[in-house]
C-alpha cells in the first residue's frame, strides 16, 4: 500500500512544508521555542506565543495569501491549505490567531478590489504586515445586511461611524478592511468594503476596544475598533459602491473551504495524542489501545478525518475548476467538517478518562485541543448560515442532476475534482459566482459507484444507495414556499442528510480516481468503513466489526510510527514523530 491511504496525495508544495515544519522544530521537544510545553503554558496566559509568530513571519506565509499575478505564492488551494494545517498541528491558536485574518482579509479584495486597491495590500502583505477582517458587530451576529457601521460621502471622500467588534488582531494590525453601510435603503446593495489604514486616522477619531476574552482558542487577539466621523480616502473603496455583499458571499467561498480545511490539522494531533497515550498506559494488566471499544473509537475518528480531508480536498479543487458551483459544497463543507472534528476530539476525549482534565503534563494537549476546535463551528460563518445557504439551493439541483425515476441526469463529468494529483490552474476570486450555477456532479457519481463493481462486496452499500435517491426525491419535491421562511426541523435534517452523502461521496470517489493511479490498490476496509460510517451519521444501524477496527488500527499504527499524517496526504513529518511513553500502571 501506498504511503496515503487513497493512493494519492496533493501537490502541496513539500518544499514550503518542509520549511516550515523545520523552523517550527520539533514539538514534542520541551527545550524548543514552539514545544507543546511552550503552546500549553501561552495558553495558560492566554497569549499568542511569540516564538512560534516569529518563526512563522520569518518564513513569510503572508506571501501565500498574495497571487501569483501580484507578486505572491498563491495558486493553488491546497498549497495553502497544506501550510496551514501544519500550523494548527502544532497549535490552532498559531494557525487561526497569527494570519489567517490576513487571508480572510484579503480575499475581499482580491475578488472585487480594482487593481490599485490590490496592489496596495499586495505590497503590504508582502512587507509581512498583518491586515484585520472587520466584519463582525455584536448587535448583528452574521447578518451581512443588518451591519450597521455606517459609510456616508463626504466631499470626495467618506466618514466612517461605529463599531465593529470581536474581530481576530484588530490591535495588532495597521491595516484593515472594513465592510460599511453605504446606502440605508438597500439590502442587497447597500454595503461596500473599504481598505483602510488605522495610523491615518486623526487623533481622537477612532477608539480601540478592549480585548474580548475567550473560552477557546483563547490566545487569539480579540478586539474592537470604533469610529467618530473618521475620514476616508475616496481610494480606499474596494470595488463598487453597494459591492459588500457579492464580494462577501463570493470571498466567503474560499474561507469556510479552507479554516476547515485547515483545523483538521488539530483533529490530526488530538489522534496522535490519543494513540500516544492509549498504547503506553495499562488498565489492569492490559494496554489501553488493546481494549475493543477504545480500538473501535480511535479507528472510527481516523475514517471520520479521512472523509472530512476528503471533502475539503474535493471543494478546493472545485475553487479552481468549478468555481460558479462552489457556493454549496463550500457551505457543506463549513457545516460538516466541524462536526466531524468536533465528534472525533471529544471522543478522542473519553479515552484519557480523568486524564482528559488535567491543564498540564504530556496529555494536557488533549483538553486545549477539544475547546480550541469548538469555535471553527461558529467563526466565521454559523451552521444556521451554512444550513440556510444550502437549503434554497437544493431543489434546483436536484431536479437539474436526476430523472424523475431517480436516474442520474448530470452530463458533466467530474473526475478531475477527484484527482488529488491532477494540474489546477492558478485560483481566480473573480470567478465565484454568487450561487451555485449549474447541476450535481458529484452526487450522481456516489450513486453510479454505489452500483457498479466497485461496491459489489462492500455491506451496506445498496441500503446507501437508497439512501442516496430517497434524499433526492424529497429534495426534488420541495415547494418553493418551504424556502422562504425560517429553517424548520425536516429542513434541517435533509441538509444534514446531503452533507453527510456529499462527504461520502468525495471520500469514495476520491478513493476511486486514485486507484486508477495507483500500483498499489487501497485495502477494501477503507471503502467498507467510508460507508459504515455514512449509513451511522444517517442513522442507520451499524454491527461492530472487530476485524474491521484490526485492520484500521494497523494502518495508524504503521503512519505513528513512521511520523506520518493522518489525512489523506500521509506526509511524512519527522518532527511529529515521537516514541509511544513508557509503560505504566495506573
Amino acid at each position: 500500500m501506498t504511503a496515503s491511504i487513497t493512493g494519492a496525495a496533493t501537490t502541496a508544495a513539500p518544499t514550503a512544508l518542509q520549511t516550515l515544519e523545520a523552523l517550527l522544530g520539533n514539538p514534542w521537544d520541551e527545550t524548543g521555542p514552539v514545544s507543546f510545553a511552550a503552546i500549553l503554558d501561552a495558553d495558560e496566559s492566554a497569549q499568542p506565543l511569540a516564538a512560534a509568530e516569529s518563526l512563522v513571519d520569518q518564513f513569510g506565509l503572508s506571501r501565500f495569501y498574495v497571487p501569483a499575478s501580484l507578486g505572491g505564492e498563491l495558486r493553488r488551494m491546497d498549497e495553502l491549505i497544506a501550510l496551514l494545517r501544519a500550523l494548527c498541528r502544532r497549535d490552532p491558536v498559531l494557525g487561526f490567531g497569527h494570519s489567517l485574518s490576513s487571508l480572510m482579509a484579503a480575499v475581499n479584495v482580491w475578488t472585487v478590489g480594482e487593481e490599485h486597491v490590490c496592489r496596495r495590500l499586495a505590497e503590504a502583505l508582502l512587507d509581512g504586515e498583518r491586515v484585520a477582517c472587520a466584519y463582525h458587530e455584536l448587535a448583528h451576529g452574521n447578518n451581512l445586511t443588518g451591519m450597521a457601521l455606517d459609510a456616508r460621502i463626504d466631499g470626495s471622500g467618506w466618514r466612517l461611524t461605529g463599531r465593529k467588534e470581536v474581530v481576530t488582531n484588530i490591535a495588532r494590525s495597521d491595516m484593515l478592511v472594513a465592510y460599511a453601510r453605504t446606502d440605508s435603503t438597500s439590502s442587497s446593495r447597500g454595503h461596500s468594503l473599504f481598505l483602510l489604514r488605522r495610523s491615518t486616522a486623526r487623533n481622537g477619531s477612532i477608539r480601540m476596544l478592549a480585548r474580548f476574552p475567550a473560552a477557546g482558542l483563547r490566545g487569539v487577539q480579540l478586539g474592537g475598533i470604533e469610529f467618530f466621523d473618521t475620514p476616508v480616502p475616496a481610494e480606499s473603496l474596494c470595488g463598487r459602491t453597494g459591492q459588500g455583499l457579492e464580494a462577501a458571499v463570493r470571498s466567503f467561498q474560499i474561507t469556510r473551504i479552507v479554516i476547515p480545511a485547515m483545523a483538521v490539522g488539530s483533529l490530526d494531533l488530538a489522534l496522535r495524542v490519543a494513540v500516544r497515550y492509549a498504547r503506553g498506559r495499562r488498565l489492569y494488566g492490559n494496554r489501553v489501545v488493546d481494549l475493543e471499544l477504545v480500538r473501535s473509537q480511535i479507528a472510527a475518528t481516523f475514517v471520520d478525518l479521512q472523509i472530512a480531508d476528503a471533502l475539503v480536498a474535493v471543494a478546493a479543487r472545485v475553487l479552481h475548476l468549478r468555481p460558479r458551483e462552489a457556493s454549496l459544497i463550500a457551505a457543506a463543507v463549513k457545516l460538516h467538517v466541524p462536526q466531524l472534528l468536533h465528534a472525533g476530539t471529544t471522543q478522542l476525549s473519553a479515552i484519557l478518562g480523568a486524564q482528559f482534565y488535567l491543564r498540564d503534563g504530556e496529555n494536557a494537549l488533549m483538553q486545549k485541543l477539544v475547546r480550541d476546535i469548538g469555535p471553527t463551528a461558529f467563526v466565521h460563518a454559523s451552521a444556521l448560515t451554512c444550513q440556510q445557504t444550502i437549503l434554497p439551493q437544493l431543489p434546483l439541483v436536484a431536479r437539474r442532476s436526476w430523472t424523475s425515476d431517480g436516474e442520474s441526469a448530470a452530463a458533466e463529468q467530474a473526475a478531475d475534482l477527484f484527482d488529488l494529483s491532477g494540474h489546477l490552474d492558478d485560483l481566480d476570486p473573480t470567478t465565484l459566482a454568487v450561487a451555485h450555477g449549474g447541476t450535481d456532479i458529484i452526487l450522481p457519481g456516489l450513486d453510479a459507484w454505489l452500483g457498479g463493481p466497485a461496491a459489489t462486496e462492500i455491506d451496506g452499500a445498496r441500503k446507501l444507495r437508497s439512501q442516496l435517491r430517497a434524499f433526492v426525491a424529497e429534495a426534488a419535491a420541495l415547494p418553493p414556499s418551504a424556502l422562504a421562511g425560517d429553517m424548520s426541523a425536516a429542513h434541517v435534517r435533509l441538509v444534514e442528510r446531503y452533507v453527510v452523502l456529499l462527504a461520502a461521496a468525495c471520500a469514495l470517489q476520491t478513493w476511486s480516481a486514485a486507484a486508477t493511479h495507483s500500483e498499489t490498490a487501497t485495502p477494501d476496509w477503507y471503502r467498507q468503513c467510508v460507508v459504515n460510517r455514512t449509513l451511522h451519521r444517517l442513522g442507520l444501524r451499524v454491527g461492530c466489526d472487530a476485524a474491521l477496527d484490526d485492520a484500521v488500527m494497523g494502518e495508524i499504527d504503521r503512519r505513528y510510527d513512521d511520523g506520518l499524517t493522518f489525512d489523506l496526504a500521509a506526509q511524512r513529518l519527522p518532527s511529529t514523530s515521537t516514541p509511544p511513553p513508557t509503560d505504566r500502571d495506573r
